[in-house]
């Protein structure tokens, strides 16, 4: 976990690859970075460290532990730290864990934004948190049209994009300007 000085609370959860201690992917830093810049103190984590899942197992075993019980672990985690936030940010599966932490605890966050949480297509019930999503228009597992109308209050599908579009800094710093970051 990071952890900025200012005074509104932010948390960043990472996609399915994590990330080793004190070497963040440019997605989170750059995403820590604009938070910390409009105010935020920002929370990191990696989504394999509140699962317990050890990142040196590969993509396919680390998805197959998240499916059994690893998105259960994380949310129990979160919850336990009895920690609210005006604003969560995730990526992938941290965006999945991020809204299952607020189906449990409605006050968990005020706002989130989802990048590529492709495992919402499995979603019927909103949130009480403002929720922004954004996908890839060519992400294979993204949730229908239908499923992002009901679950988001706002939506951004970005034309020939994958759904490891958030690492291309140029979008992600687009994404944030089109929430205006500042204002929430």
């Amino acid at each position: 976990m990071q952890t900025s000085d200012n005074n509104k609370g932010a948390i960043i959860i990472s996609d399915i690859y994590g990330f080793k201690e004190n070497d963040l992917p440019g997605y989170l830093s750059r995403t820590a970075k604009i938070l910390e810049s409009a105010g935020y103190k920002c929370d990191i984590y990696s989504s394999l460290n509140l699962a317990g899942i050890d990142r040196t197992i590969g993509k396919n075993k680390c998805h197959k532990l998240f499916l059994e019980d690893g998105l259960d672990k994380s949310i129990n985690t979160l919850i336990k730290k009895n920690k609210k936030y005006e604003i969560g940010v995730g990526f992938s599966i941290g965006g999945a864990i991020l809204w299952k932490a607020c189906m449990r605890d409605q006050a968990y966050l005020s706002n989130l934004i989802c990048f590529s949480s492709t495992r919402l297509r499995y979603e019927s019930a909103k949130i009480d948190s403002h929720t922004i999503l954004f996908f890839g228009q060519d992400d294979f597992y993204k949730p229908s049209m239908d499923t992002i109308d009901k679950l988001s209050n706002s939506y951004f599908i970005f034309d020939s994009q994958a759904h490891d579009f958030y690492h291309d800094m140029e979008i992600l710093e687009g994404c944030f300007n089109l929430c205006k970051i500042n204002s929430i």
